[in-house]
């Protein structure tokens, strides 16, 4: 390539590169944002660096699938991994794996999705992107925990939790465990559960940039387990922990409802009614405003439940009635006839 060829390559280069930005400006129209992409798409093809061309497709196919485009995403996508495997670009070649990967697990397609994330990861690791790779160990294993292979999924996150402690990644170390936890709850293996969403807490606890969100997940989980066994005041404690974070409610009122009526329901359980059914109306009030309809499915549920207590049959069929109806709205299927006491 002479240097008139290749000053032109870098224009197109650029070009392409700034039309990727404007494709990917939130402030944009959706419209606005794929004609640009598209207009990236057609001046492509004509860098004639392989180089840089490869690291537009990338740019390109990730902005598609940001944009939820899964036909231009597909195509760009694959350009994107023949061009890397034809000049051995294995940076780029494990970022499209990677891109496929969760291209598949959004659209729940978790085989695909798990085949090319392992071959994303196995070429990170190779290549000396260690952090990266664990990244994706940890998607690794929530898929593999979605399918029921905590074997596996175990393995994965020790895997990950191997690579992140050389390097003190505390986050994501936080994350491993919070996942440990979560498997061995599935196994109802319980006390090694709560062991594991304890040092989860501790490893959240060395991040420098504090979540007491994350906080109070890792709180409403160690809760469950605890109210799983029958130990309510333990449970309690633990939601009454995760609730006295006061910006819960305007940072993730979902989980604040949730861990509410957690709260409320475990109270329930251990014969305490002294602020029932308050805590119960109070969740389903926050439920209702978010149109959260699994979320309302639960909460009309174990209000049946508290007014079957009190032998109020009238309150508790109706919230019976409603908690179906809300379930089959959210197509939730699971919810729909969980187990009761009535």
């Amino acid at each position: 390539m002479n240097s008139q060829e290749k000053n032109g390559s870098n224009a197109q280069y650029l070009q392409t590169l700034d039309l990727i930005t404007d494709g990917r400006d939130d402030d944009k129209t959706k419209e606005q944002r794929v004609s640009s992409l598209m207009k990236a798409k057609d001046i492509i093809v004509s860098i004639g660096n392989d180089s840089l061309k490869n690291i537009a497709y990338y740019k390109l196919s990730n902005s598609f699938l940001i944009l939820e485009d899964s036909l231009n995403f597909r195509i760009v996508n694959r350009k994107g991994i023949l061009l890397s495997q034809k000049i051995n670009d294995s940076k780029y070649l494990a970022n499209h794996y990677w891109d496929l990967g969760w291209h598949y697990e959004l659209s729940e397609q978790k085989d695909s999705a798990y085949r090319f994330y392992d071959s994303s990861q196995k070429i990170l690791k190779k290549t000396n992107r260690a952090a990266s790779a664990a990244r994706l160990l940890l998607r690794i294993a929530r898929i593999q925990k979605d399918v029921k292979d905590y074997t596996g999924s175990e393995a994965s996150i020790t895997e990950a939790i191997e690579i992140l402690k050389p390097l003190n990644d505390n986050r994501r170390l936080y994350n491993c465990y919070n996942y440990l936890g979560i498997i061995y709850k599935n196994l109802e293996n319980y006390e090694k559960s709560i062991e594991y969403h304890k040092t989860a807490l501790k490893y959240l606890q060395k991040v420098k940039q504090k979540n007491e969100v994350l906080k109070t997940f890792t709180l409403n989980n160690i809760g469950l387990i605890y109210r799983y066994q029958g130990k309510y005041e333990e449970a309690i404690i633990n939601f009454q922990d995760a609730l006295s974070y006061d910006s819960l409610y305007n940072k993730n009122p979902t989980h604040y409802a949730t861990v509410l009526d957690n709260l409320a329901y475990s109270k329930f359980l251990s014969d305490d009614t002294s602020e029932l059914p308050e805590l119960f109306e109070k969740a389903l009030k926050i439920r209702d405003s978010l149109e959260y309809k699994s979320g309302i499915a639960v909460s009309k549920l174990h209000l049946a439940e508290f007014y079957l207590q009190k032998n109020d049959t009238v309150q508790s069929i109706k919230y019976v009635s409603e908690a179906r109806n809300a379930a089959i709205e959210s197509e939730n299927k699971t919810e729909s006839l969980p187990s009761g006491r009535w």
